[in-house]
């Protein structure tokens, strides 16, 4: 038998910063992918992205690398890695 109390566990309701949907979560990758691309199959451009480190500190939100400024974002991507700032 499962021992958790009933009660209200919303837990986006109680943050203190604004949660980003997938909508918000999909225009930084799609900004990402269309300063990294240069020609060719923008889809392998997209492939690269989301296959490197950047995915995963994108979709940190307890880091604020998500909220950083577009061209910081593209820096970091280009030299593979956190740029001291």
């Amino acid at each position: 038998m499962c021992h958790i109390p009933y009660g209200n566990y919303d837990n986006v309701a109680d943050c203190k910063y604004l949660v980003p949907d997938y909508w918000t979560i999909g225009d930084v990758f799609e900004r990402l992918i269309t300063d990294s691309h240069s020609e060719g199959d923008i889809m392998d451009t997209a492939e690269l992205i989301y296959n490197a480190w950047i995915t995963d500190a994108q979709l940190d939100f307890n880091s604020d690398f998500y909220y950083q400024p577009r061209d910081y974002i593209y820096a970091c991507y280009r030299e593979g890695g956190y740029l001291d700032g």
